[in-house]
């Protein structure tokens, strides 16, 4: 089996007996640190069956995977699109054999956003050029560093065995947020306590309702009633009733009385309780809990706008940056004229008629061009439109006026 081979089977459908060792291992981490306080384990799978920490992942993960990456060229202070460079093809159109661009990124993403730490290794063709980028799983790399400062990685297969050790010529690596500098902080280490909390409540309410812990209502006669008239009671009431036939009209004889049981304040604050684990998951995350649908409380921004350019600075431009610096550094050379950017435009594009005041007065102090606006709208540039506007009653700096004052 080829190198290839080995490094991509984590991608593919894991045998019995991997599937066995998985779960001794999730049985381990009962035993380990990696228990909360409340008695929950805590692991990758059961942190992304919280509802709050998929959607948190998706929002970073998607956010910055659907963006389009463009390598430039800096001449001076312009930047010069470089359209069809290998790497932009590389990042955008097929990474791998089995991969689109946006499906590459978004899973080295996840790795990041998710554990840390987002792996990739490279595949080098002819001139030592990267012409393929073959995603790893987390579990699979351990990174150190040696005593010249330089970075080990030990890469593993599914089996755990270790298929190789590279150094950081070979391995492309995404990092969060690091203590050491050189590996980043596990997000589910890190939110442990938040995430098993949010795992308990959820598990004690689905109990709660599975179980039937408290009914929604009493019935009740002052009449003496046989175990067999209170069973066949009981199953005529279910019948009527239950399921699809809730909220039907009951019609009660016999002097039988029925008695709603409202809510109690434990279960207002059991639902509070889920409320702020939301919000804290998020806070771990960087993620405003609007951006995960969570509107329960207001917003202090003036505008929908003001609100998602502030999630593109706060949240995402941070991640952005990282994976530009990551890409200029493993893709191009680091130090040249190329880089990576991410055209964010059309997250904090404005709304059209802000968009028409705007253009028209860069237009017509000469900021933009009138073919740099159309560029900014999406559209190709039109012939006679590539010199700046320039206003009737101003004349260039350091011109003598042909009819000067007496």
């Amino acid at each position: 089996m080829s190198l290839l081979d080995r490094l991509a089977k984590p991608f593919q459908r894991r045998s019995t007996s991997t599937a066995v060792l998985h779960r001794i291992d999730e049985f381990v981490n009962l035993f380990s640190n990696d228990s909360s306080f409340s008695g929950v384990s805590v692991t990758r799978k059961n942190a992304m069956q919280v509802a709050t920490v998929y959607a948190c992942v998706r929002v970073l993960s998607e956010g910055v995977a659907a963006l389009p990456v463009r390598v430039v060229r800096m001449e001076g202070t312009t930047r010069v699109p470089e359209l069809d460079h290998p790497v932009a093809v590389l990042l955008n159109k097929r990474p791998n054999e089995w991969q689109t661009g946006l499906e590459f990124r978004e899973t080295l993403m996840i790795h990041a956003a998710l554990e840390g730490n987002g792996y990739a290794f490279k595949v080098r063709g002819a001139r030592d050029q990267v012409v393929e980028l073959i995603p790893l799983m987390p579990e699979q790399v351990s990174v150190q560093q040696m005593p010249g400062h330089e970075l080990r990685y030990d890469v593993s297969d599914h089996k755990g065995e270790i298929i190789g050790r590279y150094g950081q010529k070979d391995i492309l690596h995404l990092r969060g947020p690091s203590r050491d500098g050189y590996e980043g902080m596990n997000t589910i280490k890190v939110a442990q306590q938040a995430i098993g909390l949010s795992i308990a409540t959820e598990r004690s309410q689905a109990k709660l309702h599975s179980n039937g812990g408290r009914p929604g209502g009493l019935l009740s006669t002052d009449q003496k009633l046989q175990p067999d008239q209170l069973v066949k009671l009981r199953e005529a009431w279910d019948s009527a009733f239950k399921g699809s036939n809730q909220f039907k009209t009951a019609v009660l004889d016999a002097g039988f009385k029925f008695m709603p049981l409202a809510m109690s304040g434990v279960d207002s604050q059991h639902l509070e309780t889920r409320r702020f684990e939301i919000e804290e998951v998020c806070r771990f995350f960087n993620v405003s809990p609007q951006m995960i649908m969570h509107t329960d409380k207001t917003s202090t921004y003036a505008s929908a706008e003001a609100f998602f350019a502030a999630h593109v600075r706060h949240t995402l431009q941070p991640w952005l940056r990282r994976c530009e610096q990551v890409f200029d550094k493993h893709l191009l050379d680091g130090v040249g004229p190329l880089e990576t950017v991410h055209d964010t435009r059309e997250l904090v594009k404005p709304s059209a008629a802000d968009r028409e005041k705007f253009y028209r007065t860069m237009a017509e102090i000469g900021v933009y061009t009138r073919n740099e606006l159309r560029e900014l709208e999406g559209l190709a540039p039109l012939p006679g439109l590539d010199e700046p506007l320039t206003p009737m009653n101003m004349t260039p700096g350091g011109t003598n006026n042909e009819n000067p004052a007496p």
